[in-house]
């Protein structure tokens, strides 16, 4: 299932970015989650030539995908010129590594739909990066804005998250990581459009949520979740596999290095009951790091519109995306 991440107007916590006047381009994250409320980012340019003028971005690691990204952009202001955009990867320094064909020359407000045909090659911690390039046809400097936490504004990835332990599965935002021979399944997420192992939710960078925090029954608040990856996730929690899932699947390691590894038939482990919030969900595996390659693990989940009634659910199978009551839980399985 392509994955589709939504432009926001929280500034790129990631990288050193400019203040987003003329002469120091903004850039501001993407997220799986929609965001609220509803708001508008500006971009600014006064030279006859194509500029960037603002990048919108998100850690997509090795998972960023390859083949035809779908792109739409809401332009709510546009005073004259000419605007492109294509899409870039950047490494975890935030330095252009490969960069994709550019997308239709605007020259007027609306919905700016595009499909650009890419496929670089994505490493470790990676950027995947919307690059906004403006340029004017008269003189001073001209404002173009764009509608975020926006239906109509959103990259659409083609990655597929798989169910087997490979590279990096996340779901409603949940990594998770398993090496191994038998199967393993290393950092998994689960974010508004996928669910995982590790476990992180949408990208609200809430620094009170650590790998190590709790959270009290019924009362925490909803968001995306990475299990088994601590540092440079896009979901609002990072928690640990230890302490969080119970099974026979051994859990070893920690911090980015977490992983479970599930070695004999019938092997499972289940993730605490979260609550992601409600709506469409996928589970990704391996999303901020690579797992073992050994058999493929089978996901199943329970929902709940409480952690009680999640739990009282009964274990439905995951196929590629379920829509979440509001509360999870997640079992891996390895069946072959």
């Amino acid at each position: 299932m392509a994955i589709k991440y939504y432009l926001r107007d929280t500034i790129l916590e990631t990288c050193a970015t400019g203040t987003g006047d003329v002469d120091n381009p903004g850039s501001w994250d993407m997220s799986e989650t929609l965001g609220s409320p509803a708001g508008t980012v500006s971009v600014y340019a006064d030279t006859k030539s194509p500029v960037e003028c603002g990048h919108f971005v998100v850690t997509v690691g090795i998972n960023g995908g390859q083949g035809d990204f779908n792109i739409s952009i809401d332009c709510s202001a546009f005073p004259e010129g000419a605007v492109t955009y294509n899409l870039q990867r950047w490494n975890s320094s935030c330095t252009p590594q490969e960069a994709s064909g550019y997308g239709t020359t605007r020259n007027s407000t609306g919905i700016w739909t595009d499909t650009i045909s890419w496929s670089p090659t994505w490493a470790t911690d990676d950027l995947l990066v919307l690059n906004i390039e403006c340029e004017i046809a008269s003189h001073g400097t001209q404002t173009y804005t764009f509608s975020v936490q926006d239906t109509d504004s959103w990259v659409e990835s083609p990655y597929e998250s798989s169910s087997s332990s490979s590279s990096s599965s996340s779901s409603s935002s949940s990594s998770s990581r398993s090496s191994s021979s038998s199967s393993s399944s290393s950092s998994s997420s689960l974010s508004s459009r996928s669910s995982s192992s590790n476990s992180s939710s949408s990208r609200s960078s809430s620094s009170s949520s650590t790998s190590s925090s709790s959270k009290s029954s019924d009362s925490q608040s909803a968001g995306l979740v990475t299990w088994g990856h601590d540092t440079s996730v896009t979901e609002d929690y990072v928690r640990d596999f230890s302490g969080n899932w119970t099974g026979d699947g051994a859990i070893s390691g920690s911090g980015d290095a977490e992983i479970i590894t599930f070695s004999a038939l019938g092997d499972s482990q289940e993730s605490e009951t979260f609550n992601v919030g409600s709506g469409p969900r996928h589970i990704v595996f391996n999303k901020y790091g690579s797992g073992g390659s050994g058999p493929s693990l089978t996901i199943y989940y329970k929902t709940g519109t409480t952690e009680t009634n999640c739990n009282a659910d009964t274990w439905n199978l995951y196929g590629s995306e379920f829509n979440s009551d509001g509360w999870i839980k997640i079992r891996l399985v390895k069946e072959v």
